[in-house]
């Protein structure tokens, strides 16, 4: 019974290293930096306007889809 423990706590013990390794990756994802802004212009020909303005403040390109 003292074997099959010790056993049992080494597989845990590998299995948490490898955890933390995957999930340590060196290779971080660049996030885009990306502003955005809703503005209410007030009543327009009779409707309310809304402007709706992206700024990509970041180094990297962005794109955007904006998908049906």
């Amino acid at each position: 019974m003292k074997k099959f423990l010790v056993v049992l706590s080494i597989i845990f013990i590998i299995g948490l290293i490898s955890i933390f390794i995957i999930n340590n990756n060196n290779e971080t994802q660049n996030e885009p930096k990306i502003s955005t802004e809703l503005k209410d212009n007030g009543i327009v020909d009779g409707k309310r306007e809304f402007v709706f303005s992206l700024e990509n403040k970041g180094e990297e390109n962005a794109e955007l889809q904006l998908l049906s």
